[in-house]
């Protein structure tokens, strides 16, 4: 069974995304970003049923892992 990931961050989380995608043992299961417009987007562009515009949603959520690719 994958890892369930979430991704919060979709400037840099992008290239997260792309590495978790060429996984086996992964599937990105859900995208966050403060750009709820954003989110939604890249979600349906990767085919990703999942899109919050809050963490705190994400983290609700509950994948098996959460990479934060926001700014420092």
């Amino acid at each position: 069974m994958p890892l369930s990931i979430g991704i919060a961050g979709l400037s840099r989380g992008l290239s997260h995304l792309e590495v978790f995608n060429n996984r086996d043992d992964c599937e990105v299961v859900a995208v966050c970003d403060v750009d709820a417009e954003k989110a939604t987007t890249i979600a349906q562009q990767h085919d990703i049923a999942n899109a919050f515009e809050s963490y705190d949603a994400l983290v609700d959520f509950a994948p098996d892992v959460i990479v934060v690719a926001t700014p420092a």
